[in-house]
């Protein structure tokens, strides 16, 4: 008997909503310290790296999510359904059942 691995989340947007929290929060902690102990320099360096985080954030994001459409499009088109929006809906439905899904 082949056993699937457990997946943690049913989603990556999930997955790097999570990252990008747990960075902003201590994004957060390193600018509250630097106002209290350095004055500005640090507060404006700690500014100026959010920017990129979130760029990179969102490119993640949209390369997963399309990803997943594009292997669910082939995985459609060997099963013979198109709908690849019912079909993505199952797979959401399954794991929130606590199934295994196609994610």
């Amino acid at each position: 008997m082949k056993v699937k691995p457990t997946m943690t989340f049913s989603h990556p947007r999930i997955e790097h909503g999570l990252v990008l929290m747990l960075f902003l929060t201590a994004l957060f902690w390193y600018i509250l310290w630097g106002i209290l102990h350095n004055g500005e320099v640090t507060m404006l360096v700690s500014v100026l790296l959010v920017i990129p985080v979130f760029i990179l954030a969102i490119a993640i994001d949209t390369v997963a999510v399309r990803w997943d459409e594009r292997r669910l499009r082939t995985e459609s088109e060997g099963n013979g359904s198109d709908d690849l929006e019912s079909q993505l809906k199952a797979s959401v439905d399954e794991k929130a059942e606590g199934g295994y899904g196609t994610f």
